[in-house]
């Protein structure tokens, strides 16, 4: 017979030894059913019953409310038992039919069945210890096996199949503790590093030995005190090597978030990847000017192409200002240009600034000025050109940004 993915240490021997749960559930149910003949055969009504025959007792009975009663009620409460009895017997059937044992309830038995399964997934030369052990709690059974002198303690689920080994702990450099684990069914190895805080430390590495089809090295970290888990990428051609986080939904109408980190540039990029209208974009960490005052960061828009930088973290961050803005004080240039459009600060409508542009670029046009100097019209092109630039500012995103 197979033996079935979800086979356990626990054997069917042991259900049935001297404590086991086979045992005790039929030792229970013998014993109520005993009782229940016994206070049958000790009741008034049955010794009256019996000095009759069979035919006169029915008839007796049916003169006898009370002893009606009890015999049903031995009738019911046998059934019940009969019930019990008979779900024991299909559960103790399923159980051998699960472990694949039916000549033999040995221990053994079922422990060489595992050692077959374990064998497809150990390196050469390894060895299982005695000893395995089932969690009936947690569905995991547990077990020992050496290779090259390393003790490794492993386990496997047996409803998800998940296996994993892993060695014992050992002492390292500056408080560090490490320890190996493999992955059996990704075919997996990683070092796991632990440092006990404040702040805790611990995170598993899993550096890939074989590239992909495309020759990257796709590896992993899982950062298990912060609860991150990060994929890195390694192109020896294109020496590239940057590690990333998966994408997370955010709640700002389906943006999905994520954190790279290009590991030749030291740079930690935001991305951002709009599902409506396809928008990608990755924004680094904020950094002082070359001002020594400003903060700026770089901005790529992965569908364009373009890459430039943006100022002053103070201002909405939603949408991004033109590559012409790109460095400058914008909340200066605003109050420059509402100025030279004879506006107050707090006049930021669109349709008022639009009227006081037309206003003056009428007035400073050069069309008007075909009878002044030469001086003058020199000095209406500059007034003219003032206005033209900060019309342009105020009527663009980077304005609407602040």
């Amino acid at each position: 017979m197979g033996i079935y993915n979800n086979f356990s240490f626990r054997s069917v021997s042991d259900y049935f030894s001297v404590g086991g749960e086979g045992r005790t559930k039929i030792r229970e149910g013998a014993a109520r059913l005993s009782s229940s003949f016994s206070a049958m055969r000790n009741s008034a009504w049955y010794k009256k019953c019996t000095r009759f025959d069979a035919s006169d007792l029915s008839r007796r009975m049916q003169s006898h409310p009370r002893a009606q009663q009890a015999y049903a009620e031995a009738r019911q409460r046998l059934a019940q038992l009969q019930v019990q009895m008979s779900g024991l017997i299909q559960e103790i059937y399923s159980k051998l039919k699960q472990y694949g044992i039916y000549a033999s309830h040995q221990p053994h038995d079922a422990e060489r069945a595992i050692h077959r399964r374990w064998s497809n997934v150990l390196p050469p030369g390894a060895s299982i210890l005695p000893g395995a052990h089932f969690d009936a709690r947690e569905r995991v059974e547990r077990m020992e096996w050496h290779s090259e002198s390393v003790k490794w303690n492993a386990t496997h689920h047996v409803d998800t199949g998940e296996r994993i080994s892993v060695t014992d702990w050992r002492s390292g450099a500056d408080g560090w503790q490490q320890r190996e684990e493999i992955e059996h069914n990704y075919q997996r190895h990683w070092t796991t590093s632990r440092r006990e805080g404040p702040p805790l430390q611990h995170f598993s590495i899993f550096v890939p030995v074989v590239p992909n089809n495309e020759g990257w090295f796709v590896g992993m970290i899982r950062d298990h005190a912060n609860a991150i888990e990060w994929k890195t990428y390694f192109h020896p051609g294109r020496q590239t090597h940057y590690r990333c986080t998966a994408w997370s939904a955010s709640g700002d109408q389906g943006v999905l978030l994520r954190t790279t980190y290009d590991e030749v540039t030291k740079t930690t990029w935001h991305e951002t990847y709009n599902q409506t209208n396809g928008a990608h974009h990755s924004r680094s960490d904020w950094r002082t000017a070359e001002d020594g005052v400003s903060r700026e960061r770089t901005v790529k828009d992965h569908i364009t192409g373009e890459v430039f930088v943006e100022v002053n973290e103070d201002f909405n961050r939603t949408g991004f200002f033109d590559q012409e803005y790109a460095g400058q004080d914008l909340h200066k240039l605003a109050a420059e240009s509402l100025a030279a459009l004879g506006l107050e600060p707090h006049e930021r409508d669109q349709s008022t600034i639009k009227k006081h542009y037309k206003r003056l670029a009428l007035r400073w046009h050069s069309d008007k000025q075909v009878s002044k100097s030469e001086a003058e019209k020199e000095a209406a092109q500059r007034e003219y050109d003032q206005i033209d630039r900060a019309y342009k500012f105020l009527s663009s995103p980077a304005f609407a940004q602040l």
